[in-house]
């Protein structure tokens, strides 16, 4: 059963709580550009929406994607980039395991250094590959 302190935030507030805080530890994102993000791609009317199927994965699943730096996403094969998605989305297995929690007790900033040398090892990945004598 769900602690007590989860059971204030509907799905709603968890997600976009969860999002807000997500991308300003991992991005460093204000809520105001987190919620522009919402709105843009269409969250804010799915998660608005009870019987909508984004509710059939958790927040980190949706926003993995913004946590590819655009300059690394241009330069990957688009398989590296799909085990990459998987990469993050396993980095984030914990909370997804756990998802009644209460959304302002997840320590995403925990997240950073591991985010960080994920991203660094398909760096030297793609840097490797374009200089085999490295």
């Amino acid at each position: 059963m769900a602690d007590d302190a989860a059971m204030r935030y509907d799905n709603t507030q968890f997600y976009l709580i969860s999002w807000v805080r997500l991308l300003h530890a991992l991005l460093g994102w204000a809520e105001a550009r987190v919620l522009a993000w919402v709105h843009a791609c269409g969250h804010w009317k799915r998660i608005h929406d009870p019987d909508h199927i984004i509710f059939h994965a958790m927040p980190s699943y949706w926003a993995r994607h913004l946590l590819i730096p655009d300059s690394l996403r241009a330069r990957l094969p688009h398989e590296r980039w799909l085990d990459l998605l998987g990469d993050l989305q396993s980095l984030f297995a914990e909370e997804d395991r756990q998802p009644h929690r209460d959304p302002t007790a997840i320590d995403w900033q925990r997240y950073k250094v591991p985010y960080e040398q994920l991203l660094a090892t398909y760096i030297d990945e793609l840097q490797n590959q374009s200089d085999p004598s490295l």
